[in-house]
């Protein structure tokens, strides 16, 4: 065994150390052992196995520690290395929330392999970088989290190498790995415990790999609060990626979206054309949801997830808004994140004048938005400007709440009202709560066939134009009301 200090890297007065050891370069098959120095080793109890003489394998470790330093023990021999990812404060330091541990029930945040979700992933190339939005996903909350754990798993590897997760926004750890692979083809997967920076994390791949991201708990910061019985309700529904080809059915129609070089527009049919959002990309959305109750909000998350369904669109959430609901002076600026693509909310006709007399919910593109389209190549994409909003002073039963909100996101994607009974898209609220086979038709036409293979989630999004994108056009707003049937 061997004694390392890391009191340059943690407290002394730390109670536990959260490490990412290594054995390398391995004498034979064998396993380490990690514990607080100055106790007797535990026996028998293993961090990491290593089947084989020369073989590489990591694996996350707590470990309580002893004036900062731990205690390594191998059975057959192996160099060791030793990353420091955090500690545990000590029973000295001060009452406080930051740090708390939030456990969750496993969820699957990300899986790059095809037909998996989100949709239209590929794998990390050699020498290359991912980056994954976390906060505000799944059972993270949006804000007030500084590190996420999760079980990192490699699948599909080009070759030997390691994945390396980090905080977005900086300079990549070097050198660190996360998990490693000793041959092509291999599975192989470990804990980690990952800082966020801007919400989200990135992965970076030696020598290429598939990966998947399971999240498992949450770590709060200083501005957090912990949760109460129920999770943030705003939470992100999970995507199902792959969109079958729904049955035959023309009743659906497009928004006719007026405005300069309508000739690049994606999408015409009937006579109309209209600019669409890149399918390729995920849609960043932020959400109002003040006047709502829970079940309202779930009731509204159900709708974000049936249009991610029958569409393949990717909805991410980037956290609440509290501004103007005006559709000409929508605020999308989600604090200490950044702008959203689109917002969905929860309204009345003090904050949307839109919604008088019996329009229950207003969806579409917002007219003062600015540039809201960019050129990309040879056509030109929607990129931000989105909205969905429901009059919470009209529709408060939660299968109306999701019909509207559905319905309206029908809109805010391209979709125009049609006249046939048993689609969604009708302009009169009804017993249907889900979408129809021509309002499927009409989401799958905007959304799945239109992003090739080589053209995946993240080879081409909208934060990649920059501030100068090639050439930008403004477009008249367009919008579509409801009103109840009398």
């Amino acid at each position: 065994s061997i004694v390392v200090d890391l009191t340059g890297q943690i407290p002394a007065t730390a109670s536990a150390a959260v490490l990412n050891i290594a054995a390398t370069e391995t004498a034979g098959p064998g396993y380490l052992t990690v514990w607080a120095d100055g106790v007797v080793r535990p026996d028998p109890a293993a961090n990491l196995n290593y089947p084989a003489a020369n073989y590489t394998v990591a694996n996350s470790v707590i470990t309580g520690v002893n004036a900062g330093r731990v205690r390594i023990y191998s059975l057959a021999g192996a160099d060791v290395v030793v990353d420091v990812v955090g500690y545990m404060t000590g029973n000295k330091a001060p009452d406080t929330s930051e740090g708390l541990y939030v456990p969750l029930v496993p969820q699957r945040l990300w899986d790059s392999r095809p037909d998996e979700a989100p949709c239209r992933t590929s794998n990390i190339g050699p020498e290359q970088t991912a980056s994954l939005a976390v906060a505000g996903r799944l059972q993270v909350p949006s804000t007030g989290v500084s590190a996420v754990t999760m079980n990192l798993t490699m699948t599909n590897t080009l070759r030997s190498g390691f994945l390396e997760a980090f905080p977005s926004a900086t300079t990549r750890p070097d050198p660190y790995s996360s998990v490693n692979a000793v041959r092509s083809g291999q599975t192989v997967g470990n804990h980690a415990v990952v800082a966020l920076d801007a919400g989200g994390i990135d992965l970076f791949s030696s020598h290429g790999t598939d990966f998947v991201a399971d999240v498992t708990g949450y770590f709060l910061d200083r501005t957090g609060t912990p949760p109460t019985a129920s999770f943030e309700p705003t939470t992100q529904p999970v995507v199902v990626c792959s969109v079958p080809v729904p049955p035959a059915d023309e009743d659906y129609e497009y928004l006719q979206a007026a405005g300069q070089n309508g000739d690049l527009a994606p999408y015409s049919r009937n006579g109309r054309r209209y600019f669409g959002w890149r399918p390729c990309d995920s849609i960043t959305y932020a959400v109002n949801t003040g006047r709502a109750n829970q079940i309202q909000i779930d009731a509204m998350n159900t709708a974000i997830r049936q249009v991610e369904n029958a569409s393949g669109f990717d909805f991410v959430l980037l956290g609440n808004v509290n501004g103007s609901l005006n559709t000409n002076t929508i605020d999308a600026n989600v604090p200490g994140v950044g702008q959203a693509m689109a917002v969905i909310a929860f309204s009345d006709v003090s904050a949307t004048p839109a919604l008088t007399g019996n329009t229950i919910g207003i969806g579409g593109l917002g007219s003062g938005s600015g540039d809201t389209v960019v050129q990309d190549g040879s056509l030109a994409w929607i990129v931000r400007g989105g909205f969905a909003i429901a009059d919470i002073d009209d529709v408060t039963d939660p299968g109306d709440i999701t019909a509207t909100f559905a319905h309206e996101l029908g809109h805010m994607l391209g979709l125009a009202h049609v006249n046939a009974v048993g689609e969604l898209m009708r302009p009169v609220l009804s017993n249907q709560s889900d979408f129809g086979d021509g309002d499927r038709n009409g989401l799958y036409s905007i959304g799945e066939p239109q992003c090739s293979s080589s053209e995946t989630l993240g080879s081409r999004t909208s934060a990649s134009l920059g501030t100068d994108p090639p050439a930008s056009f403004s477009v008249t707003g367009w919008v579509a009301d409801e009103r109840i049937d009398h």
